[in-house]
């Protein structure tokens, strides 16, 4: 039995002599009653049991289809190894391809800079010809471009410009499965956010996977001692709604101090300690492949680290239920704010192995 069952199950135990007793304010179910409840949600479309494909390859392929109800999906890496772009490239995969409505909180970037890139990305997964997409910088430039001259709509910019027009017909195929906000640092907690999933969930009727760039920035509703246990603290809290809801939850992890200066990170480099890696169903750890792959690969010659500086290496180094310690690899696509997203397996030997001990 894997640990997100052990939760559930501790959670509903009565303690004896009083079988009508909840515990926490939950009663515990027969078999019958989960059979039962299985049933119902067959029944629902809705909030069936449901795979959410991430539409990067081999990460789905590893994953047994891609994220399931009630995954905590924790993504780290150092900075510039591309967390933001990966996750907001599968949230827009999720939504355009129908499978939930994908919510993307950034505590980091506005919305108008979201959907900067994601013309970008959409820019540079459309395009056939090589060279002609458009960069993240071209959507900025062009949108100052408008305000000088006086341009009010978006229809009317992409008038002027058949890559954008490309890019935003792309865009209106998933704008109502795509929900970006910033929110508060000091009052976005994880009740609130709960508050935010159910409204969006009673008004579409849909699933939801819920993206929040970073977890270490979502305040909590009380004082604790360290900041450590806060983060802690907030990532049960997730974990927790993560389950009452059986949605998905895709968080960027930042690293600890000794993390931000390693070389090759691991499980104990995540901020807050060993609650992320115990409460997490998936972590994947994104690095630079020139400074992962073993010397041997590139000491007598220069052009292949060129070309390994092209991709970044994304290691499953936890999967509670399958296949983990996967060494991935995608081709970086940064200036248009995107991945490849087939990728491939690291077929090097890198420096050195991801182990994680539960």
């Amino acid at each position: 039995m894997g640990n997100e069952s052990k939760r559930r199950v501790t959670r509903t135990i009565r303690p004896l002599g009083a079988p009508d007793a909840p515990v926490n304010g939950a009663a515990p179910m027969t078999v019958t009653d989960v059979l039962t409840n299985i049933d119902n949600r067959l029944a629902r479309a809705s909030h069936g049991f449901r795979i959410f494909p991430t539409g990067f390859t081999p990460l789905d392929e590893t994953l047994g289809g891609g994220l399931h109800g009630g995954d905590l999906f924790l993504l780290a890496g150092s900075q510039g190894t591309g967390k933001t772009t990966l996750a907001l490239q599968m949230a827009r995969n999720i939504a355009a391809a129908d499978a939930a409505v994908s919510i993307y909180l950034s505590f980091e970037h506005e919305e108008v800079n979201l959907l900067t890139r994601l013309l970008a990305m959409e820019s540079a997964l459309s395009e056939t010809q090589p060279g002609r997409e458009l960069t993240f910088r071209e959507v900025q430039r062009l949108f100052m471009a408008a305000s000088r001259k006086g341009i009010e709509t978006m229809t009317s910019l992409a008038g002027a410009d058949p890559r954008l027009a490309r890019a935003l017909g792309q865009t209106r195929l998933y704008e109502d499965r795509l929900l970006m906000l910033r929110p508060s640092s000091r009052t976005t907690t994880v009740a609130a956010i709960a508050e935010l999933v159910d409204r969006i969930q009673q008004r579409i009727g849909r699933m939801v996977v819920l993206f929040v760039d970073y977890l270490q920035k979502v305040p909590a509703e009380r004082e604790f001692l360290s900041e450590a246990d806060r983060i802690s603290w907030v990532t049960e809290e997730l974990n927790e709604l993560n389950i009452q809801r059986d949605m998905a939850i895709v968080a960027i992890a930042a690293l600890d101090q000794e993390g931000l200066k390693a070389k090759r990170i691991h499980v104990h480099h995540l901020w807050g300690g060993s609650v992320l890696a115990y409460e997490a169903d998936i972590i994947v750890m994104l690095a630079e492949k020139a400074d992962s792959i073993a010397r041997v690969y590139y000491e007598f010659s220069p052009q292949k680290v060129a070309q390994f500086r092209e991709w970044v290496v994304a290691s499953l180094v936890k999967n509670r239920s399958g296949q983990n310690l996967i060494d991935m690899e995608f081709r970086k696509r940064f200036a248009s704010s995107c991945f490849d997203p087939t990728g491939g397996f690291v077929a090097e030997k890198l420096v050195d192995e991801h182990v994680y001990r539960e």
